[in-house]
């Protein structure tokens, strides 16, 4: 074989494994924006059903599961800023890596200082969104193993080069 023909080759090769790294983020990206609008359409029935509960005629029942529709909200609330954020990867700054840092970071800074308000209804909201905010960092961190094992690996930042 000419070296003109390994050549060919190996950029053949090059290019294969190119493409099935292009279809793991695409796939990746794709399972995450799912998750994010499941997420945010969950949430608008919740608040729809509760609405039309409170409008019922046993709006103190509704209030009694009122914790139903906080969790659907926060959820719905997170997954909105979520998808944002999975919307901008690769416009910026922003890779699944660093989008999960940051997600990780915010639940744990929330778990070591967690909520104090007065009110009992803001402290439980901040609860769910913790939570939300967790179950988002496991999202991600399945992402970022499906796109390591097929061969992407985190970015080198631009502060880890000074």
């Amino acid at each position: 074989m000419t070296t003109a023909e390994h050549k060919a080759i190996d950029q053949a090769h090059d290019d294969a494994k190119m493409k099935q790294q292009m279809v793991a983020a695409i796939t990746a990206v794709g399972m995450l924006l799912r998750r994010a609008n499941n997420r945010i359409e969950q949430g608008d029935e919740a608040i729809k059903k509760f609405a039309a509960d409170l409008q019922g005629d046993h709006p103190a029942y509704a209030f009694q599961w009122a914790h139903n529709a906080m969790n659907a909200t926060a959820a719905r609330d997170v997954a909105r800023d979520i998808k944002k954020a999975v919307e901008s990867i690769g416009t910026g700054t922003c890779t699944m890596w660093s989008l999960r840092d940051s997600v990780t970071s915010n639940v744990i800074s929330s778990a070591k200082h967690p909520s104090f308000s007065t009110s009992p209804t803001s402290n439980l909201m901040e609860q769910f969104k913790n939570a939300a905010l967790a179950e988002w960092a496991n999202f991600l961190n399945d992402a970022i193993m499906h796109l390591e094992a097929n061969g992407l690996k985190q970015p080198k930042s631009t502060t880890d080069e000074a």
